[in-house]
């Protein structure tokens, strides 16, 4: 399966907030337990392609047709833990992955131990193996770990304090991008590491700054594909701390911010502008995503047309959506995944529930899909997850459940949680809103 390749722009005060937050992670960091991420100096040039049969980059996923990898939390017995598993479509079926024989899974002496890391991210690699991205619980410190592709023999490829995202791979280099805090500001940048072990090097620097944010939305060949967005250095004034809701809006409403998807050659760092456009504070002007070479965009809060561009060969399209429903008020809009050909659309309505389509993109046709589940008190569409071709893996549901977990000084406390639950549905049912849904077997609560 793949990773979902969108972004979701979002407002100029969240920007600002994420910009903050990011920050801080890096500026409360302890000791670091690798050189922090410092470019070379103005105007050096990203290093030349290693090699070319490094082959075509490859956006990090968490499985494949067969299945993908989740987190298991064990929140029963002395010691609440988490645990790697993964998940088996054609079963219907998610399992621990350990190669010890006879195990109880609750000591790090379980090949699928993850300890209190309940926020582990695993990634299946272009070769096949297993990268576990695991954060130290009540640290800034992070590790990237390589390991089969069942979980065993994991070696530690990289370890820090500094905030990364680990973004794609191929059959040579994982790429990351590393958040650093140097003279009081935070540094966006990326690195690549050599998947046979060494230090990362960097390739360029990437947009950041105050009310700036900006990611890795997708990939083609050699090149990443790259959202930003900058809202200027305007602040609110002091006052503004004090403002009504109505205030902010009209504030916001003032403000204009700029907005650029580029493809960026990782190895000599060349850049391609695919698209560009402002928008006003309260709005990101457009969703987009990316998706099988294209790149999609549709008005973010309008129930607009849909513009297609050809990333390899930069051209675009218009296409205009057959709405089969209008809405008083589209208050923003998310392109979540790609389901049996069709572009799913979401918009969340004045009433802040959210409505789907299943969009065509050749054609503009949509139909609207009612498979729904209550989300903090708003109907939301089912997620997607995973893709098979013919079944897709979904969150279906959202269950309150009494647990046991660790409170914030570290002792375990009873506690009441909304637990994920999954199944498989055929894209068929699915694009025809039939709730056909086999529910997953686990004996764990898992996160995905």
């Amino acid at each position: 399966m793949k990773r979902p390749e969108y972004a979701r722009p979002i407002p100029r005060r969240a920007a600002a907030l994420a910009a903050a937050l990011a920050l801080a992670l890096c500026a409360c960091a302890p000791g670091q337990t690798s050189a922090p991420g410092s470019s070379p100096a103005a105007g050096a040039e990203s290093p030349a392609a290693a090699d070319p049969a490094a082959g075509e980059l490859q956006l990090l996923s968490p499985g494949n047709e067969q299945g993908r990898y989740a987190i298991g939390y064990a929140g029963s017995g002395p010691q609440p833990h988490s645990l790697l598993c993964w998940v088996d479509y054609a079963a219907a079926a998610a399992a621990i992955l350990c190669s010890q024989p006879n195990c109880t899974h609750d000591s790090d002496a379980c090949t699928a131990w993850l300890g209190q890391s309940a926020a582990a991210l695993a990634y299946s690699l272009p070769d096949g193996r297993l990268l576990l991205h695991r954060p130290e619980p009540g640290s800034t410190v992070s590790a990237l770990l390589l390991a089969n592709a069942d979980g065993s023999d994991p070696a530690e490829l990289f370890c820090t304090a500094d905030v990364i995202r680990a973004d794609m791979a191929d059959s040579q280099w994982l790429y990351i991008e590393r958040y650093a805090a140097e003279d009081d500001a935070a540094q966006n940048a990326l690195y690549r590491l050599p998947l046979d072990g060494g230090e990362p090097e960097w390739l360029m620097d990437l947009e950041m700054g105050q009310n700036t944010s900006a990611g890795v939305i997708g990939c083609l060949g050699r090149e990443l594909i790259y959202y930003s967005f900058d809202w200027g250095d305007d602040t609110a004034p002091p006052e503004a701390m004090n403002w009504t809701a109505e205030e902010w809006e009209a504030w916001d409403a003032s403000q204009t911010g700029t907005h650029k998807v580029e493809a960026i050659n990782v190895d000599t760092g060349a850049r391609r502008q695919l698209a560009a456009w402002t928008s006003h504070g309260g709005s990101a002007g457009y969703a987009c995503a990316v998706f099988d070479g294209m790149l999609y965009r549709t008005p973010d809060n309008a129930q607009g047309d849909l513009l297609v561009t050809d990333i390899a060969s930069g051209s675009e399209r218009t296409v205009k959506i057959q709405w089969p429903f209008a809405l008083e008020q589209a208050r923003w809009t998310e392109l979540p995944a790609m389901a049996g050909g069709k572009l799913l659309v979401d918009v969340w309505g004045p009433d802040s529930n959210e409505y789907r389509i299943a969009v065509d993109p050749a054609t503009g046709d949509a139909a609207e899909l009612t498979l729904k589940m209550l989300s903090n008190g708003h109907l939301i569409g089912i997620q997607v997850l995973g893709d098979s071709g013919a079944d897709l893996l979904v969150c279906f549901e959202i269950r309150m459940m009494d647990i046991t977990d660790y409170s914030p000084d570290g002792t375990l406390t009873p506690a009441t949680r909304g637990v994920s639950q999954y199944a498989l549905i055929s894209t068929e049912d699915f694009l025809a809103s039939r709730p056909g849904y086999r529910t997953l077997q686990t004996d764990h609560p898992l996160t995905m």
